[in-house]
């Protein structure tokens, strides 16, 4: 795999033109954003998180077979939980993705055993 960087054109740039043409140098970067992109994996991950406590946040692994370190992660948490975010997601070992848990209520939430999905890129 060779490794690209894309620079992201000029903000001052608009993304279309007035007649809705996408700008030139957006068709590029999204081009190269699409190639930089070698595979997209989906997983779904039976996780049971541990207790967040109160106003506070846990970052908490749990095992991902397939991922690397090199790779992007996304997650979705398929049900909502009153006063429980998701701040951040990353791999953090090879096989293993870690997930910041955030708690934004004075009492301590036990996040339920549930199936996360996981939508890795391969760059």
């Amino acid at each position: 795999m060779t490794k690209r960087t894309v620079t992201l054109p000029p903000l001052q740039a608009p993304i279309t033109s007035s007649s809705g043409e996408l700008n030139r140098d957006w068709e590029r970067y999204i081009t190269l954003i699409n190639e930089s992109i070698f595979e997209v994996n989906k997983y779904s991950v039976t996780i049971n998180p541990t207790s967040v406590s109160a106003n506070t946040t846990s970052e908490q692994s749990f095992t991902v077979s397939g991922v690397s370190t090199d790779d992007i992660v996304l997650v979705t948490k398929p049900t909502h939980t009153a006063g429980l975010g998701i701040g951040n997601v990353r791999v953090s070992a090879v096989n293993e993705v870690s997930i910041v848990f955030m708690n934004c209520t004075g009492s301590p939430i036990d996040p339920p055993s549930e199936d996360y999905i996981f939508l890795v890129l391969k760059v």
